[in-house]
């Protein structure tokens, strides 16, 4: 879910083989991770050749000066296979250079990875949750659980059964996906909260394949993962608060790290901690909740990256991102063709009804388009001109990837490619990690990685 409002609210360079795999790693009171090595490579300089003998020795043996690369070894081609990087025809070069740098930030083993999200509102959910499978394919993260939140019980059990069918859709039957808890709404935010769209009816798994309970299932998992887990927040905070709350000691010993896509307050509360932005969307869906988590989570000193609106902006992608889904043929790959105009017609007029405070037509055009909003020439003419979403299609050109580059943020090995994070508190272990457009070191990296994870992870099934 997007941090102030739904949704719709690189060129490739060489691998960067000397950065270290821990430059990512979100704080946590570990060992650095060892460097990436590079690949060898003839790296000789002039003056050396010429210091060499012009003549062999009588009887040595005669060497062959090799013009390329050393071939790749098993391991480097197994990943660069997992990964989709080899032999494939959905990428374009540079999507497939991007793939081989990820490999090399592959982890010894792969990290247990629990969401907390509300899919349907908009389609990065669902984009978050491809990436998230090719990962998965990859090494670099096993998703276990996901906790669906946004609307009242019925809204979230739709919601959860859509998540659970794009897994099933995604081979990924063993993800347990879960009905997330009750949280107060006002009678604004209800009508907000209960937009579902209505593309994927067909990706809908049965209500029997829900968890009904999400702090039942999060305290299972918790309880099976000694080597520990990292939580995705990409929605709401009501269940991630709940199961910080519930089981303290047991969150402290197993959560690694917590990524969110949301905002943080320039000042502090009166004990010092870092605050969450209550005009950030995920935060202010449940705000006691989000309050209640980013505090708890600096009392347990568990490492924090909080993931900015602006750091989406930065990496915005164009509608011809989803039209390279959809040529995979996959059916998560139309849904989310079919869904993504839909969802920002639904933002449009959250807009005109009011729904969304601080949110206008000009910020609308200045997030989503190249062109500045059009001037009415009468109140007539802005209300005719407010109900055209038809003609304010052709002019989009930048869609927010919130949730799947929060995502990257969370995995060390990506997020080092990507991003220099920001620490804007630190107290022992405490750390507290900011992502903003200044954080973004690599804005076409991104869009390339995710454009090619997704299109690989959409290739490898129909």
């Amino acid at each position: 879910m997007t941090p102030i409002s739904p949704q719709l609210t690189r060129a490739a360079s060489q691998p960067c083989m000397g950065a270290s795999v821990a430059s990512g790693s979100m704080g946590e009171c570990t060992a650095p991770a060892a460097a990436a090595q590079p690949l060898p490579h003839a790296n000789v300089s002039d003056g050396v050749l010429q210091a060499l003998p012009r003549k062999r020795p009588q009887g040595a043996a005669v060497l062959k000066r090799s013009l390329s690369v050393p071939a790749l070894t098993a391991t480097q081609r197994r990943m660069l296979a997992e990964l989709g990087s080899e032999g494939g025809t959905c990428l374009t070069p540079d999507e497939a250079a991007m793939l081989r740098e990820l490999s090399f930030h592959t982890p010894a083993t792969p990290r247990d990875t629990v969401l907390f999200t509300d899919p349907n509102k908009d389609p990065d959910d669902v984009v978050a949750y491809t990436i998230g499978k090719q990962l998965q394919v990859a090494g670099f993260v096993r998703l276990t659980d996901v906790a669906v939140t946004l609307g009242d019980a019925s809204v979230r059990e739709q919601r959860a059964r859509l998540a659970k069918g794009v897994f099933n859709r995604l081979q990924l039957p063993d993800v347990r996906v879960s009905r997330g808890q009750d949280y107060p709404m006002s009678a604004k935010q209800a009508e907000d909260h209960a937009k579902f769209l209505q593309e994927g009816q067909g990706l809908h798994a049965e209500s029997a394949e829900i968890c009904d309970n999400s702090l039942q299932a999060l305290h299972e998992r918790l309880m099976q993962a000694p080597q520990g887990l990292s939580m995705v927040v990409i929605a709401g905070m009501t269940d991630a608060h709940a199961l910080v709350d519930a089981h303290p000691a047991l969150v402290r010993e197993r959560v690694k790290s917590i990524a969110i896509m949301g905002g943080v307050e320039p000042a502090r509360d009166a004990d010092g901690h870092v605050q969450p932005d209550a005009r950030a969307y995920n935060n202010a869906t449940d705000l006691d909740a989000a309050r209640g988590l980013y505090r708890k989570a600096q009392q347990l000193r568990i490492p924090l990256r909080i993931v900015t609106k602006e750091a989406a902006y930065k990496t915005a992608v164009s509608p011809s991102f989803y039209e390279g889904l959809a040529k995979s043929g996959h059916s998560v790959g139309r849904y989310l063709e079919d869904v993504q105009k839909n969802a920002l017609n639904g933002l449009w007029e959250g807009i005109q009804a009011g729904l969304l405070p601080g949110l206008d037509q000009a910020w609308f055009f200045r997030t989503f388009t190249a062109d500045a909003l059009p001037q009415a020439n009468s109140p007539q003419e802005g209300a005719n001109q407010a109900m055209a979403f038809d003609q304010i299609w052709p002019k989009v050109t930048k869609l927010n990837l919130y949730d799947p580059l929060t995502l990257l943020a969370s995995v060390p090995g990506a997020a080092g490619m990507l991003f220099t994070p920001r620490p804007i508190h630190t107290d022992g272990c405490s750390v507290v990690e900011l992502v903003g457009e200044q954080e973004v070191k690599h804005p076409e990296k991104a869009k390339l990685l995710m454009s090619a994870l997704a299109k690989v992870a959409l290739a490898s099934e129909k």
